[in-house]
């Protein structure tokens, strides 16, 4: 027996009055009998019930299968419908608002019976998933937000220089993360990496990285560690041993540098990353890809150093992999780069939040076209 509360939407009253009269005998509390699809939002607004028992053919504006959906999406309640036809396009019209059940008239009381308990011990079930669910995304909500306020000011390079960039994290959690900090007298270090998968551990590891990044990254006694210490003692701190941290079951991609702001030249390491880019005033871009691994891969990896200049106008582009899959389709790594390269160097003359915004657009296309697979970020560093 059951106290649960159960509202009735049928429009011949004599059949809603015995279903009233049988679901009361289950032990169900039947409040009302309601006669018109109009009037189901009201009532289970005021009634709060567990479940609708809902006729598919109603009088007025509103057939029972447009009130169903109103039901599922406006107050989640489970739904079984009830109905004399049995027609193709009924059923499929049905199937799309995903009911909870469906008993053809005339039906006995054993179905009927069987038919509600079992809609009513599911809810409960996917209440409790639901109620899960909406707790994760809350929460990956909350930190994703958190880390997109951490991202560096647009003069966080230092005088002469401009930085921008974007951050499109994934709903479950972000692992990508970028940053710009000074590393001692006249020096900026600057990052981008992307922690291997996504969820609420990849966001925990990436603001674990945060943190750790300008403590090896600032070194000791003013003395800034080159780009290839910093990438050696990450990789020494993550090497997979078992019950490491927090980032043991998984991995990350980083690329960090070094950048003197007197004269412009820079250092950079990859550890895994995605090349970084350096795209000049005049259009042309070159690609920086030193040899190194991402960081928790078992053995002893290579360390290469790359260097540049940033002349007045240059602008030097770190970005993780879900930004070049915007540019991929089908091809190849090599093509995304080619149409990168070629949109990059398209936006020549642009204002840096021109630049970024045009990235993030493209992003947020391909998103919408193929649907979000991975996080997405861009950091970029301008000359002025």
């Amino acid at each position: 027996m059951s106290n649960e509360t159960i509202l009735i939407v049928e429009d011949e009253p004599l059949v809603g009055l015995e279903l009233k009269e049988d679901l009361e005998l289950l032990g169900y509390a039947v409040p009302e009998v309601i006669g018109t699809g109009e009037a189901v939002a009201e009532a289970i607004a005021r009634h709060r019930p567990a479940l609708v028992l809902m006729d598919v053919r109603l009088g007025g504006g509103l057939d029972g299968i447009e009130a169903a959906g109103l039901a599922k999406t406006e107050f989640d309640v489970p739904v079984i419908y009830l109905t004399a036809y049995s027609d193709a396009e009924t059923l499929r019209r049905a199937a799309l608002t995903a009911p909870d059940g469906f008993l053809l008239k005339p039906f006995d009381e054993r179905e009927l019976a069987a038919n509600v308990q079992i809609a009513l011990a599911r809810a409960r079930g996917g209440q409790s998933q639901r109620r899960e669910r909406r707790f994760l995304e809350r929460s990956a909500a909350e930190a994703n937000s958190a880390l997109i306020k951490l991202l560096p000011a647009p003069d966080a390079a230092g005088p002469g220089y401009l930085v921008g960039g974007f951050l499109e994290p994934c709903l479950s959690g972000s692992g990508d993360f970028f940053d710009v900090f000074p590393a001692g007298a006249g020096r900026r270090a600057f990052y981008g990496f992307d922690v291997m998968g996504h969820g609420m551990v990849a966001t925990l590891a990436a603001f674990s990285l945060r943190e750790l990044l300008p403590a090896i990254g600032r070194g000791k006694r003013g003395r800034s560690p080159s780009p290839a210490e910093v990438l050696r003692a990450l990789y020494a701190r993550y090497r997979r041993k078992g019950g490491a941290g927090p980032l043991d079951a998984s991995f990350f991609t980083i690329a960090y540098g070094l950048l003197d702001e007197a004269t412009g030249d820079y250092t950079l390491v990859r550890g895994g990353h995605m090349p970084v880019l350096q795209l000049g005033a005049g259009g042309e871009l070159r690609s920086l890809h030193p040899a190194g691994a991402a960081v928790g891969v078992p053995g002893e990896v290579e360390v290469e150093e790359s260097r540049g200049r940033l002349e007045p106008g240059d602008r030097l582009l770190l970005a993780s992999d879900g930004l070049f899959a915007a540019f991929e389709g089908e091809d190849p790594f090599a093509r995304s780069l080619e149409r990168l390269s070629a949109f990059a160097g398209g936006l020549r003359g642009s204002s840096l939040e021109d630049f970024v915004g045009a990235f993030r657009r493209r992003v947020l296309e391909a998103d919408a076209e193929r649907g979000a697979t991975d996080d997405s970020s861009l950091l970029v560093i301008e000359r002025r």
